[in-house]
């Protein structure tokens, strides 16, 4: 993680995480290792990824304006259907600090493409692609 603040007015932040989904295992309580061919699976289907998230955020006085930008990487390794799969969002938001009252709002729009296999035994696939648009408000008091 990186911020740079530039005499209280902006705010640039930058996010890396690296997760490796690649290591995921399930476990068993019992000694007969039945899960085995799922751990296998599981590393031959998941890799690992990146997330970059990045911010900003301008005040102006009471006001203050906020953007940001997340893309996550797609888990699924190169011999996986979905290897294309894309899942981003984009965030913007404005508030109001006066004395002990503030005020936000907020939107974010996420973007979710994949496929799914539609039966176990037969190739066909279903585009689950879909957006999500989010508002969020909250009104305070700080005492």
């Amino acid at each position: 993680s990186v911020g740079l603040q530039f005499k209280k007015i902006l705010l640039l932040s930058f996010d890396y995480e690296y997760i490796d989904y690649s290591q995921i295992r399930y476990r068993e309580d019992t000694d007969l290792n039945e899960m085995d061919d799922v751990n296998t699976a599981l590393s031959d289907y998941l890799k690992p990824v990146g997330n970059i998230k990045t911010g900003a955020e301008l005040r102006l006085g009471d006001l203050s304006i906020r953007g940001g930008f997340t893309h996550y990487g797609t888990p699924y390794s190169k011999n996986d259907f979905n290897k294309d799969a894309k899942h981003y969002s984009i965030s913007s938001g404005i508030g109001l600090r006066v004395n002990a009252f503030y005020f936000d709002v907020s939107y974010r729009y996420s973007v979710r493409e994949e496929l799914i296999r539609a039966y176990d035994y037969f190739d066909s696939f279903v585009d689950a692609d879909y957006s999500v648009s989010k508002i969020t408000t909250t009104v305070g008091f700080r005492f």
